[in-house]
């Protein structure tokens, strides 16, 4: 970005947008699981079988192409939690689980 000017690639080469003429926030922020870990060790798999009584931490990053704009992270772990839960950190931890099977569903909104 340069004064009002933004740049962005794309396979067909580079464009240009004006900013100051996005009147709405027509673009949606961008979720990226950055850092997760189970048991104080960093893991990089979505999917898997832990044993019983791990604590696990997510870190996302939440991206947001407007300034100044407050986002929040929505999460739920099906089969756990009995509904949508919400922070503006990004990090979502879980400790002492019950043996099972669970889905973590993440969005991000902006306004």
């Amino acid at each position: 970005m340069y004064k009002d000017i933004a740049y962005y690639s794309t396979i067909y080469g580079i464009g240009t947008f004006t900013i100051s003429s996005v009147s709405q926030n027509i673009v949606p922020p961008k979720l990226v699981l950055s850092y997760s870990s189970i048991s104080n060790d960093q893991i990089f798999t979505t999917k898997g079988s832990y044993k019983y009584n791990s604590s696990f931490t997510f870190k996302f990053d939440l991206i947001s192409f407007k300034e100044f704009v407050p986002l929040q992270l929505f999460y739920q772990l099906k089969g756990y939690d009995v509904g949508w839960k919400s922070n503006e950190s990004g990090e979502l931890s879980y400790t002492n689980l019950p043996n099972g099977n669970y889905d973590l569903l993440v969005y991000v909104q902006n306004s």
